[in-house]
C-alpha cells in the first residue's frame, strides 16, 4: 500500500471522526479516542497517538493479532488494515494502529480487541 495514496489519507483523516467515541467490547473493556486522536483505556498504549481506527470481521482477528508480534513489521498491520478494515460498528473487532512515533515510544504497534458491543459518544474525554 502506498502511504501517500488517497485511500490511506482518507483512513488517517477518519481517526478524528472517532474523537470522543468510546468502544465497549463484549469482553467488557472500554476504549476511547480522545479529542486529539489518542487512545485511552489500554494500559500499554495509553495516550498513544492513533493512525488508524477500523473494524474487522472476527474471523480475521487471529491474523491481525499475529501482526502485533515484535518480529512482524508494523507496515504489515497497516497493509492488512488497508485491505480488510471497515468502519467500526457493533459486532466487528476494533483495530487501532499507532502512529510511528507513538509505536516506538510505547514499543507497541496497536491493539486488536474482541467484538464491539456498543459505540457511544464519550462525555469526559481528553
Amino acid at each position: 500500500m502506498d502511504c501517500n495514496s488517497e485511500t490511506s489519507e482518507t483512513i488517517i483523516a477518519g481517526v478524528m471522526l472517532y474523537a470522543g467515541r468510546t468502544f465497549k467490547t463484549f469482553s467488557g473493556s472500554k476504549y476511547t479516542i480522545t479529542s486529539d486522536g489518542r487512545i485511552s483505556g489500554r494500559e500499554h498504549i495509553e495516550g498513544a497517538s492513533v493512525k488508524y481506527v477500523v473494524g474487522i470481521e472476527t474471523a480475521l482477528r487471529a491474523q491481525f493479532i499475529k501482526c502485533l508480534s515484535s518480529w512482524v513489521p508494523k507496515e504489515k498491520l497497516d497493509e492488512l488494515i488497508a485491505e480488510y478494515g471497515k468502519v467500526p460498528r457493533e459486532g466487528l473487532c476494533l483495530v487501532v494502529s499507532l502512529r510511528s512515533k507513538s509505536a516506538e515510544e510505547k514499543d507497541r504497534k496497536g491493539m486488536v480487541t474482541s467484538a464491539i458491543e456498543k459505540i457511544t459518544p464519550s462525555i469526559n474525554y481528553n
